[in-house]
């Protein structure tokens, strides 16, 4: 299959028009490279999980008069997924798919998808496992990702894709004013942003006057405030609720250093998109961080919930701007093979294999 046949794929995920997070920025990424030849069809229409429960019967009986009417038309069937609810609804459209007989590949997105399945009752472990077991072929984000996959399920047609960013064009840094440090995700504990303020609220007063720390997510805001307020830190932490893509790029570019303290990831397009702005990065050593993220040469690994190691990692880049400017540097010579033609490509390859 070559880029001209995208057409004959049929793409299902969250309504990336309207919903938010991980998945939604992958398909709004390809929707834009890929332009009239995309095809989509939603399985979550809004962001209320509540209203998707209730609008998923007419969803699924619309996408099976959707595929019998373009059946000829349709060769490959990409499900974008996740853990927890997001399988729920995406086994629902997979079953749709196995009683046509259409090839479906299963894109697993989401950090958390080993801890779902081992916690999983009877039922679900065999439904998760008939639609890794079943699907044509299984694309993960990482290394580990396919070592883990391999090892717990039958299926051996399993392939690793980047997550895609679009090219952006840097800006050079300002080191006259404070440095910035960005933190965007979920406002939870899961991404560690309570870690990260607490490391924050241990630095020194002559180091604080020297940084701003600005968080863009949603989540617990209502916790992320009193945390800001009761640790006393209100004057260097900036709180700038959901970014959109324009408010994003403005800041990556104004920024210095991007911090990502999470428990559990797969590839975060945060990290991905704040190399692409040349920032060095701070971040755990989960997932498939470490495809990207390269000890003393674009960032620094901290464990998880380990709050004295976010501070001496603040710290190394603060009192040093070189680091900052030769880190960032690096980050965008490594960020060159996630960039979303490169990516297509790669995708083009696998489907070709299916």
């Amino acid at each position: 299959m070559v880029k001209q046949d995208f057409d004959k794929v049929v793409f299902i995920g969250p309504n990336y028009h309207r919903r938010r997070g991980g998945i939604a920025s992958v398909l709004k990424t390809y929707a834009t490279f890929i332009g009239k030849d995309f095809n989509f069809f939603s399985s979550a229409l809004v962001q209320n999980k509540h209203i998707n429960f209730l609008l998923l019967p007419f969803r699924l009986f619309h996408f099976l008069i959707y595929l019998i009417c373009y059946y000829r038309r349709i060769a490959i069937i990409h499900i974008h997924g996740a853990s927890y609810g997001s399988f729920y609804r995406k086994y629902m459209f997979f079953l749709i798919v196995k009683l046509l007989r259409k090839k479906v590949v299963y894109h697993i997105h989401g950090g958390k998808y080993p801890i779902f399945y081992q916690n999983s009752g009877f039922l679900v472990k065999n439904a998760v496992s008939h639609m890794i077991n079943s699907c044509h072929g299984l694309i993960v984000l990482s290394q580990e990702w396919k070592e883990y996959f391999e090892k717990e399920f039958s299926n051996q047609n399993i392939y690793i894709l980047n997550n895609p960013i679009i090219r952006g064009t840097p800006r050079p840094k300002n080191f006259d004013q404070k440095k910035n440090l960005l933190f965007l995700g979920t406002i939870n504990q899961d991404k560690g942003i309570f870690d990260l303020i607490r490391a924050i609220a241990l630095l020194e007063n002559e180091i604080k006057e020297d940084i701003q720390l600005i968080i863009g997510g949603r989540g617990e805001e209502k916790k992320l405030l009193q945390e800001i307020e009761e640790l006393g830190v209100s004057k260097i932490v900036s709180f700038k609720g959901w970014i959109n893509h324009m408010q994003k790029s403005d800041l990556y570019q104004k920024s210095h250093i991007m911090i990502l303290p999470s428990y559990h990831e797969g590839l975060p397009i945060s990290l991905l998109e704040a190399m692409n702005y040349e920032l060095p990065l701070i971040a755990t050593q989960i997932g498939g961080i470490p495809q990207i993220l390269k000890p003393s040469f674009n960032g620094i690994f901290i464990r998880p919930g380990d709050v004295h190691a976010i501070k001496e990692a603040i710290l190394s880049y603060v009192k040093t701007p070189k680091k900052i400017i030769d880190h960032g540097h690096n980050s965008k010579q490594l960020v060159e093979p996630y960039y979303v033609e490169n990516v297509l490509n790669k995708l083009n390859k696998i489907y070709s294999k299916i």
